[in-house]
């Protein structure tokens, strides 16, 4: 497969990110209102564009990494509506993630090297932040805690030979930290750093089903 095959549709869906994130930016500040599960739903749609090119429709890895991403369109649209609903939706995304990194291959060594740590970070972030939260949402965020960390571990396990994929990882548990901080903290500062934190981690991984499936058909040619 040619390395640059997709990639005027993968740049023309950045394009629409950075579009949609710009005027989700513009619309909380109350410059004009659209909404923002119509903002978020527009940039959500520009990394679904990005992440189904030709060559990463063209095996399973670029496949799961796009219909984790779909999961991730469905948080969008719906967690401004519902937040419960959202985290559902964003749960099914991170099995997608899963499901990819292992379609992949994960080199085991690499995945008890990510266990520890990323359990101890996941319980001092979620005992730090959840106590002023619900009854219902501790037991659904310390769900989500626990499959989205099992998604970072995932992709360090299957990373050894393309960084991106755990970069997009790490991104997107960050963005997830800076949410609860907004949601759980009460400082309304963090909603304007984990919007591009979370569209910069869905690029990535759209970046990755493309350019990783690149390199995983390589791979295959040549093993």
């Amino acid at each position: 497969m040619n390395p640059k095959s997709g990639s005027i549709q993968f740049w023309f869906g950045v394009a629409i990110t950075l579009v949609g994130w710009m005027a989700l930016t513009l619309s909380r500040a109350k410059v004009f209102e659209p909404g923002t599960a119509m903002t978020a739903g527009i940039a959500s749609t520009g990394f679904l564009v990005a992440a189904s090119t030709p060559t990463a429709l063209g095996n399973w890895f670029g496949r799961w990494i796009l219909l984790g991403l779909i999961g991730c369109w469905f948080g969008d649209v719906l967690g401004p509506h519902n937040f419960l609903l959202g985290v559902y939706a964003f749960m099914a995304a991170h099995f997608g993630f899963v499901i990819a990194c292992w379609v992949r291959g994960l080199i085991w060594s690499r995945v008890a090297k990510a266990t520890i740590p990323t359990l101890i970070v996941s319980v001092a972030v979620g005992t730090a932040l959840l106590s002023e939260a619900s009854k219902e949402e501790q037991i659904t965020i310390w769900i989500y805690t626990f499959i989205i960390s099992v998604m970072v571990i995932a992709a360090y396990g299957a990373s050894q030979d393309f960084r991106w994929l755990f970069i997009a990882a790490v991104a997107f548990y960050l963005s997830d930290v800076l949410l609860g901080l907004w949601r759980y903290g009460g400082n309304s500062i963090y909603s304007w750093f984990c919007y591009p934190v979370y569209y910069s981690a869905c690029l990535m991984f759209a970046y990755s089903g493309w350019r990783g499936s690149i390199r995983t058909e390589v791979e295959t040619a040549t093993g």
